[in-house]
């Protein structure tokens, strides 16, 4: 009767064919570790904007949606990078001040994304607002993009001047910008 069992040549072969596979599937499972991150960021911030909106036409109201100055703060002023405020704008002066009241704060993706504009040239730092009737009057696209590698699919947030949040695939910002 034979003994059974791998011999230490055989071991050895069959852990160099492992090593050299998930040497390829490294940087492709990377990838789409960055691309499911990027998609669920975008439909986070597009998902807000919708629910501002939806404030803003249920209660009849003014709201703003503003990029946060820092990860932590309660204040207007930098990036949707670092997060987002959303308030009932009620002296319609289109600026978070002392008057108004924060309805929602979410948290953003400070280590990995920035937003841009359209054309991948500028972070989006100005606020988004919607008037009671929900219009926002001003068209634009936000353009969420990996600071650090190029992806193969690129997602962006279209809003239109009635105030209609939709998102988009196949855009160039993050392609322009990390070239």
């Amino acid at each position: 009767m034979a003994d059974r069992g791998f011999t230490l040549l055989e071991l050895m072969l069959c852990i160099a064919v492992f090593v050299t596979t998930a040497g390829f599937a490294a940087p492709a499972m990377k990838s789409l570790v960055t691309s499911v991150q990027l998609m669920n960021f975008t439909r986070h911030l597009a998902l807000s904007l919708h629910w501002a909106r939806v404030h803003a036409l249920t209660h009849s109201v003014p709201v703003g949606v503003c990029p946060r100055r820092a990860p932590d703060a309660d204040q207007c002023g930098g990036g949707y990078h670092q997060g987002w405020l959303i308030f009932q704008d009620l002296d319609d002066n289109r600026r978070l001040d002392a008057s108004d009241v924060v309805i929602r704060s979410d948290l953003g993706a400070d280590s990995f994304i920035r937003v841009f504009n359209r054309a991948g040239d500028s972070i989006v730092t100005r606020s988004i607002f919607f008037a009671a009737n929900g219009t926002s009057g001003s068209a634009m696209t936000l353009a969420p993009c990996p600071i650090d590698a190029d992806t193969e699919y690129s997602y962006g947030i279209v809003l239109n001047n009635i105030g209609r949040v939709s998102v988009r695939s196949n855009l160039s910002a993050c392609h322009d910008q990390n070239s």
